[in-house]
């Protein structure tokens, strides 16, 4: 219910970033294969042959999957197989979730994302839900820029379909690469950033040195240290994504004293004001000429 508080609210946020769906539907596999013996079902998995990269929410998109999945397992006879699939689309990826049950009602099948809506629960395994999976699942995938569909044949079982757009193929040349661990400091950097350019957002310094591998150099990163490790080292690794007059330290976890001591600028993200954040960051991607220091 509070998902679904906040999709109508316009008010979740969701982390978009670039995900191998092929790995996210083995995760999906992973996670279930548990359900799936206990009802006796098998679980058989098609990847992509490709690389299958998409720009999600990859919790959303692992939640909306697990949905998918476990209602195919629940709805499929004792003996009989459940088949994810990734296939190219011709507008991007089409995930594919297969399942051998007695299909849909017709009467329901037209109403079937829609809120508080159920299936006459006829099957002795069925255990009665909210009527709102399918529901949060289609708003979260459509928050994705994706679609969800059903196609399915009496007697012979029901397919579920997500479609998701690939990557854009030409990225901003000026984009900004924020790391934080804390999700809500992401979220609020994230909404301030996005103003000035495109961001990027990672938890951590693996994740930033994939993308940066990924995406090419940034035109600045904002970073926040607590929680990373070794301070010392962690402005190391950021001086090997972008040039010092790039990078933003940020957060109460230090202080100038030590961002200089690295030659980086620093500001504390306590009591600041969006203004304030969003001028020091325009100096971050706007550097002054010559090696020259703004004070």
């Amino acid at each position: 219910m509070l998902d679904l508080t906040k999709l109508e609210g316009n008010r979740m946020t969701l982390n978009m970033r670039e995900a191998s769906l092929n790995g996210l539907l083995n995760e999906t596999i992973a996670a279930n294969a548990g359900y799936a013996q206990r009802l006796g079902v098998q679980l058989q998995f098609q990847p992509s042959p490709e690389p299958s990269q998409a720009v999600v929410d990859a919790d959303r998109l692992l939640q909306v999957l697990a949905n998918l999945l476990s209602n195919a397992i629940k709805h499929s006879p004792t003996g009989a197989s459940v088949e994810l699939r990734l296939v190219a689309d011709p507008v991007g990826w089409r995930i594919d979730v297969a399942d051998r049950g007695p299909g849909i009602d017709p009467k329901f099948r037209a109403r079937m994302f829609e809120k508080f809506s159920q299936a006459d629960g006829s099957d002795q395994r069925s255990v009665a839900g909210t009527g709102l999976g399918l529901y949060i699942s289609r708003m979260l995938v459509e928050r994705m820029g994706g679609s969800v569909s059903a196609s399915s044949v009496a007697g012979q079982g029901s397919v579920f379909s997500i479609v998701l757009p690939r990557p854009p193929t030409g990225r901003h040349s000026r984009w900004v690469l924020c790391i934080a661990r804390d999700r809500q400091e992401l979220d609020r950097l994230a909404h301030w950033i996005t103003e000035l350019a495109p961001v990027e957002l990672v938890a951590d310094m693996a994740a930033a040195q994939a993308w940066v591998q990924h995406a090419g150099m940034p035109a600045a990163v904002v970073a926040d240290p607590q929680s990373q490790g070794l301070a010392d080292e962690f402005c190391k690794s950021l001086q090997a994504l972008a040039a010092a007059d790039h990078i933003l330290l940020v957060g109460d976890s230090l202080d100038e004293q030590f961002a200089r001591s690295h030659g980086l600028r620093w500001m504390p993200l306590r009591d600041t004001s969006p203004e304030t954040f969003k001028h020091q960051l325009q100096r971050v991607l706007n550097p002054a000429p010559s090696g020259v220091r703004h004070g």
